[in-house]
């Protein structure tokens, strides 16, 4: 009888340890299930921090740029990218010469508000904006001290989208550019309402 209850307990300590084993091996299996999802959840940040920094570095490139006022919808030549496409470039995160991050301006920058400068705002004779002496022969803007220059606020939106993991940000800024009125209320330059 002796013999048959050690057999017992040897048989018990034996499912014992399976479970144990078993418990270690799920745990240890949730474990490395968490450390991968830590680890994918990190990288769509990265990811995420790189489309948007290209989308702000292209914002930055548009208003930069020459064309930006003279021709809205090439206010970026394409740089980085195979075809030079206007509103649209590629950036080469990784540095192996293929883009990574295409950005793209999307609508056109535009005008969302003009003001008319006063003459009487403009303290700098070498402006440019100064109307000169104010006359009332049925001129444009000479009876309300109004210069050749308006205050204009830019809306420029840039989509910025990873190549490969599809990632995507999208940065809209303002900025105001003192321009000439005419070009200031050129219909090319408006925003659509």
């Amino acid at each position: 009888m002796k013999h048959s209850s050690v057999q017992q307990q040897r048989g018990m300590t034996l499912l014992i340890g399976l479970i144990m084993l078993l418990l270690l091996i799920m745990s240890g299996l949730a474990a490395f299930q968490l450390g991968r999802n830590n680890s994918v959840a990190t990288a769509n940040v990265q990811y995420r921090m790189e489309t948007t920094a290209a989308a702000a570095a292209a914002v930055e490139d548009a208003i930069s740029s020459a064309n930006f006022i003279a021709n809205p919808s090439a206010a970026m030549s394409g740089a980085g990218c195979a075809t030079n496409t206007n509103n649209k470039n590629c950036y080469d995160v990784t540095g192996d010469g293929t883009p990574d991050i295409i950005v793209q301006l999307t609508p056109a920058p535009c005008i969302k508000k003009v003001q008319a400068v006063k003459n009487s705002a403009i303290t700098d004779p070498s402006d440019g904006c100064i109307a000169g002496a104010k006359q009332n022969m049925g001129l444009e803007g000479s009876a309300n001290d109004n210069s050749l220059c308006s205050e204009t606020l830019w809306e420029i939106t840039a989509v910025a989208t990873d190549a490969v993991t599809s990632a995507n940000s999208t940065v809209t800024s303002g900025v105001t550019v003192r321009i000439a009125a005419d070009d200031a209320m050129s219909p090319g330059n408006i925003c659509p309402p």
